[in-house]
């Protein structure tokens, strides 16, 4: 086994079980009996717990000296590591989404966490989000509560737990809203504060909360504050959260409005969507004609396959071996940054695509090295137009001389 971390109750190791990568979690000789007790209900919390966003628990060693948790090897890390590198404001959202998700079937299910932080929500090796580190956790009858000394890390502590007041799931609510903003921001909440006392009157005392950066999504902001409400019956339950993160991931992703409007009509509950049913529902939203005149319903057709060009990425089909072509949330957004907005009337975006694509200076999404091989043996002030590494923007890449300058341009319609 190769050791791959410390704990307060001991060593962590990877190691392979069944030809299937494994973390071990060893216990030391010499840990007390409340760490024991401890150690005994995460086995007996992870044992009840099989989700698609919850960290696989695959066995124990219980023998005396020998305790043992085995469960699933993620190997991207936690979140708290993933933040240090530059990761969009969509894939943010959509990692507080799926810790929620996995929050949410505790919580159906009676548990409370009593320890959620970033460092405790593990990625996988497809990126998606589980919720791990259950030795805090207990289980409650629903609507009860539980008082008992202050337990979790403080940061992301519940103002009620604090002051060692009756709580209950509503606790884990706060702790979300603390994650959601560091996933927001990047920075670690509170900082200003290097004791527990001045952090406890900041956070219990005068209802200090962290502050939103400017530009932040209104319906991002709203949930947070609501999630970290000093009343712990005015936080919303964890089901509710996942609706509203469904919406602020249309908003993040797709700035254009009427793009929105028609991804959360017809498509609010998916990430993607096959490019047949994408079209349906398109032409339903921007009044495309399919019957009546053939060399309109011709030049609809031209238009919209231009669109599937740009948009559409191929994926392996889940009903069969053959590939599918398939629109997802972000690229939608990505294309109408650059190809839209969608105009009165909405029918306008697709002929500005068109033209666009007609043209023989425009080469899209390829890169500089590409864009210069192309200019290469071309005349002095040749030029290309292609798509920016930067959403929503465009570069120009010229020949002078000898050398190929290019230029970022931004998309201003």
């Amino acid at each position: 086994m190769e050791k791959i971390g410390q704990g307060s109750f001991g060593e962590v190791f990877k190691g392979k079980c069944k030809n299937m990568l494994v973390v071990v979690k060893t216990m030391n000789n010499q840990f007390e009996e409340t760490n024991r007790l401890t150690f005994i209900q995460e086995v007996s919390v992870m044992s009840k717990l099989r989700h698609s966003n919850i960290c696989l628990y695959i066995g124990v060693c219980n023998d005396p000296g020998h305790y043992a948790i085995v469960q699933e090897y993620l190997p991207g890390g936690d979140v708290e590591k993933a933040l240090k590198d530059k990761v969009s404001l969509y894939k943010r959202v959509q990692m507080g989404f799926e810790a929620t998700c996995g929050i949410e079937w505790l919580h159906d299910r009676g548990f409370v966490h009593r320890d959620i932080k970033p460092s405790n929500l593990l990625i996988d090796s497809h990126g998606i989000v589980k919720v791990t580190d259950f030795g805090l956790s207990i289980s409650l009858p629903e609507n009860e509560l539980i008082q008992d000394r202050p337990m979790g890390t403080w940061i992301y502590m519940a103002p009620e737990i604090m002051q060692s007041k009756p709580y209950g799931q509503k606790a884990d609510i706060y702790s979300l809203g603390i994650v959601f903003w560091e996933l927001l921001t990047g920075q670690k909440p509170f900082h200003q504060y290097n004791t527990i006392k001045s952090l406890k009157e900041a956070v219990c005392q005068r209802n200090e909360r962290p502050i939103f950066p400017e530009g932040t999504d209104p319906s991002l902001a709203l949930l947070i504050t609501n999630c970290w409400n000093p009343d712990p019956s005015k936080r919303p339950p964890a089901t509710e959260i996942t609706e509203c993160l469904k919406n602020v991931l249309v908003n993040v992703a797709v700035s254009d409005f009427t793009g929105r409007a028609i991804w959360k009509t017809h498509f609010k509950d998916k990430k993607e969507v096959q490019w047949g049913e994408f079209e349906e529902k398109l032409k339903i939203s921007l009044k495309i004609p399919t019957t009546g005149d053939p060399t309109t319903i011709l030049d609809s057709s031209i238009k919209l396959k231009c669109l599937k060009a740009v948009l559409t990425t191929q994926q392996q089909s889940p009903q069969s071996e053959d590939k599918v072509d398939v629109v997802t949330l972000q690229n939608w957004g990505k294309a109408l940054m650059w190809y839209g907005p969608i105009t009165d009337p909405p029918g306008t975006f697709l002929v500005n695509l068109k033209n666009l694509l007609q043209k023989i200076w425009f080469h899209g999404d390829i890169d500089h090295e590409k864009a210069r091989d192309l200019l290469a043996n071309k005349p002095i002030g040749s030029f290309l137009i292609r798509l920016s590494s930067q959403d929503g923007w465009f570069t120009l890449s010229q020949k002078n001389l000898e050398i190929i300058h290019h230029t970022r341009i931004e998309h201003s319609p």
